[in-house]
């Protein structure tokens, strides 16, 4: 299963982003990626990481079977047992 990560710019962060990718990352059985803007890849999962709740990322350029947004810290076990569950369907 191919699963990558997308961040916003990270102008309003209101946690850690990059704790919480570490945290989803060590929670999951699967490689996750960080996703560049040049890349061709089709994601099973692709898991947007926001600072805030206006999600700025712009996802369309991206090609994925799934996604989801994170985009504050008090929802990041839910997620990340969410993403369990898609994982294995």
């Amino acid at each position: 299963m191919l699963v990558g990560v997308k961040y916003c710019g990270g102008c309003q962060s209101t946690y850690d982003r990059v704790a919480a990718y570490k945290k989803i990352e060590n929670a999951l059985d699967v490689d996750i990626e960080i996703v560049s803007d040049n890349e061709n890849k089709i994601y099973d999962l692709l898991i947007v990481i926001c600072g805030c709740r206006v999600r700025c990322p712009d996802i369309d350029k991206y090609q994925f079977k799934d996604f989801i947004y994170i985009y504050q810290e008090s929802d990041l076990d839910d997620k990340i047992n969410y993403i369990k569950d898609l994982l294995h369907k």
